[in-house]
Parts: C-alpha cells; sequence; structure tokens
C-alpha cells in the first residue's frame, strides 16, 4: 500500500445534478477518493461499497497494494480535529465500483478525472519542457514513465490518444538529441526523429539492413543502445545513416 505526501493537489468534482460535490486529490496520473467520497459520489450505503471493494480485491479484479493508499487526513471527530491515516482508492477502484452499482455517475466522473489527468499530462509538459531539453536522463525517464502509464489506461479516448502520441515523439526527439550513446552515432529511428523524417516500420529495417551493410563497407563501427519497446538496438554513425536515409 502507497503512502500519499501531503502535496498532492485538490480538485473540485461537482456532478452534472449538483448533488456530489467532491475534493478530490490527484497525483498527475491518477485520481484518488476515500469511501466517504465514494459512498457520496455513487450514493450507495457505506456497507455497500465497502463490500463491493472487498469483492475486488478477492476476486483479483485488482491489486490492492496497487491501488489503495493512506493519505493523512483532518477530521472531525465531535468537537475534536484529529488527524488519521484514511485509505484512497484510485480512478480503476472508482470506475470498477461504478460498474458494479450500474451508476451513471461513475461514467461522469470517469470523463471528469480523465480531462483533469489529460490536462496535467500536456501543462506538466509545457512547465518543464525547458527543463527537459537540458535535463540528466532522470527526468528524461520521469517523462517516458508518464507516457507509458497513459498508454496503459484503458479509458482514454482518441484526442488524448492523440496527445499522448504528440508527447511521445517529442520525447524520442529529444532523447536522440541528448542521450545518443556514443557521440554522432544514432538508431535508425532517433535519427529520423531528430531529422523529422517519416520513419515507417518497413522503411525502418530497409534502412537498418543498408546501415549495416554501409558501416561494414566503410569498416565504420555499428554500436548498440536500448529501446524501451524493442530492447537492444543498432546504433549508426551519422555518415552512414546520412548516405542510407535519403
Amino acid at each position: 500500500m502507497n503512502e500519499l505526501e501531503s502535496t498532492k493537489d485538490l480538485v473540485v468534482f461537482e456532478s452534472k445534478d449538483g448533488e456530489a460535490h467532491l475534493e478530490v486529490t490527484t497525483d498527475y496520473d491518477t485520481v484518488w477518493l476515500n469511501q466517504a467520497q465514494l459512498v457520496e459520489l455513487f450514493q450507495r450505503d457505506k456497507s455497500v461499497i465497502s463490500r463491493h471493494i472487498s469483492n475486488i480485491f478477492k476476486e483479483g479484479e485488482l491489486e490492492k497494494e496497487s491501488v489503495v493508499a493512506k493519505f493523512a487526513t483532518v477530521q472531525f471527530e465531535g468537537e475534536r480535529e484529529v488527524q488519521r491515516d484514511i485509505e484512497y482508492y484510485n480512478l480503476d477502484v472508482v470506475i470498477s465500483v461504478g460498474y458494479r452499482v450500474k451508476s451513471q455517475r461513475g461514467v461522469e466522473f470517469r470523463q471528469w478525472a480523465t480531462k483533469v489527468l489529460k490536462q496535467y499530462l500536456i501543462d506538466g509538459y509545457a512547465l518543464n519542457e525547458a527543463r527537459l531539453k537540458n535535463a540528466p536522463g532522470s527526468l528524461l525517464d520521469l517523462f517516458k514513465l508518464q507516457v507509458q502509464l497513459w498508454e496503459r489506461q484503458e479509458l482514454i479516448n482518441t484526442e488524448i490518444q492523440d496527445d499522448i502520441q504528440k508527447l511521445g515523439d517529442k520525447i524520442i526527439s529529444i532523447e536522440a538529441k541528448i542521450k545518443s550513446v556514443d557521440e554522432g552515432y544514432y538508431t535508425i529511428a532517433g535519427y529520423c526523429s531528430l531529422y523529422k523524417i517519416p520513419c515507417p516500420l518497413h522503411k525502418a529495417k530497409e534502412w537498418g539492413k543498408a546501415a549495416t551493410a554501409l558501416s561494414r563497407q566503410k569498416n565504420i563501427p555499428t554500436g548498440t543502445a536500448h529501446d524501451e519497446r524493442f530492447g537492444k538496438v543498432r546504433t549508426y554513425h551519422e555518415d552512414v545513416l546520412k548516405e542510407v536515409i535519403k
């Protein structure tokens, strides 16, 4: 189970009928609601929500360690103000409970949350673009992880997929500029991204074979690099790629 930091942002969700008003905790790749908020959102008894959550984990639909976190929350007990660690559930749990209680409110909340998280993704990139261009590998890896997290979301609409693709392409371009294995060496995809050359898979394979042959012919060493999608891939000197990719 995760521990949520106190610096998480709060965004207000209000249902279209005005009956649900929630301060939702967000952290860039998901949103978090506690049990009381789920009760308000779905307008179901606490015992019903509790049973559905328990069944979600019991049936293996979701792994508790991945979707539940504890967040220090201030609440009133009688006249006393106390701080307790409260369990919060991420968007995956909210969606699953929504299906189980057959609530249209769950669809409404999911659509709202998706828009909020999309804006976090776009704004986060815009704010850090300058830093990213001159960043060490750790910041680049952070953005790559963000894209991977969004790619794994099953409920993202076409508009958001387009945003993800644009951000992913930008990362590849920056990575090609700042993370070449050796000076002047690039992968086929990295070189094409750097110089804005279309690189369909069949062309990449064709260019790779040609670059390998030309490197041997000119006795120019090739290298290797790790690609998140394809594992270990070959790199070629820029002079070779200039001749092969036209």
